[in-house]
């Protein structure tokens, strides 16, 4: 199995990854109920990868919908395709076939993942797995070959990637300085406004979603234990 950590290593093992693949039917593969930084490393992986397909488990969630409407960005259910007709899958943003049940019946190719290991239970020749990342699309933005950024695509790849990290990072709580350092440069590239990426990280609640907060609040029980207070409630 083929798993470096450097930063340079892991730069030289994606493009063997892309030297092989290009050019082949792939099928790339989020979570289910895929957020932002799943859509985004999808949409980054399949611009790399012409051929390549996006497909989800569960319907997206509410953020990443928006990001996709914004930028065009094409999926489809993972149940409608034919395995035999590709050529291999990469996943990204999980690396256990709980969140990723499909992945069990195909040839998984590549992992792109940011999570702790406990869990993981899918392999692949290529892993890009690094838990210190706040979020998958750090790790893409880390990996991508430098000319890329020069493409036609580099703008709207920029522009998702850089949402995601935002998203994933929860402004930033959990963020490292390489966090900032991809940001700014992808910031750079696609020339979007914080505010803006930001409306697609953390998108305005539905309302009826605050109603139904709101209403979960009013039948919120809650304990002190262990220097935690956990709440409960049912929506």
């Amino acid at each position: 199995m083929k798993n470096q950590q450097k930063p340079e290593d892991l730069r030289a093992l994606f493009r063997e990854l892309l030297s092989k693949y290009h050019g082949k039917k792939i099928v790339i593969l989020s979570h289910s109920k895929m957020d932002v930084d799943g859509l985004a490393s999808a949409f980054a992986i399949s611009n790399l990868l012409p051929g390549s397909v996006i497909c989800y488990c569960e319907k997206p969630n509410y953020g990443a919908e928006i990001l996709a409407e914004r930028i065009g960005i094409k999926t489809g259910n993972i149940d409608s395709l034919n395995k035999k007709e590709f050529d291999g899958m990469i996943v990204v943003d999980s690396s256990t076939s709980t969140l990723v049940p499909a992945a069990k019946r195909w040839n998984v190719i590549a992992i792109i993942d940011h999570h702790q290991p406990e869990g993981r239970d899918l392999k692949a020749p290529y892993m890009f797995i690094e838990p210190c990342a706040v979020s998958t699309a750090e790790i893409i933005e880390s990996i991508v070959p430098p000319e890329f950024w020069e493409s036609k695509q580099a703008i709207q790849v920029a522009y998702a990637l850089a949402a995601a990290i935002i998203a994933d990072g929860a402004r930033f709580k959990s963020a490292r300085k390489q966090s900032f350092a991809a940001l700014s440069r992808l910031m750079n590239i696609c020339q979007a406004e914080y505010s803006e990426l930001l409306s697609i990280a953390e998108p305005e609640t539905k309302e009826e979603n605050k109603i139904a907060i709101l209403n979960a609040f009013q039948r919120v029980q809650y304990v002190y234990c262990c220097g935690y207070i956990v709440a409960t409630s049912e929506v």
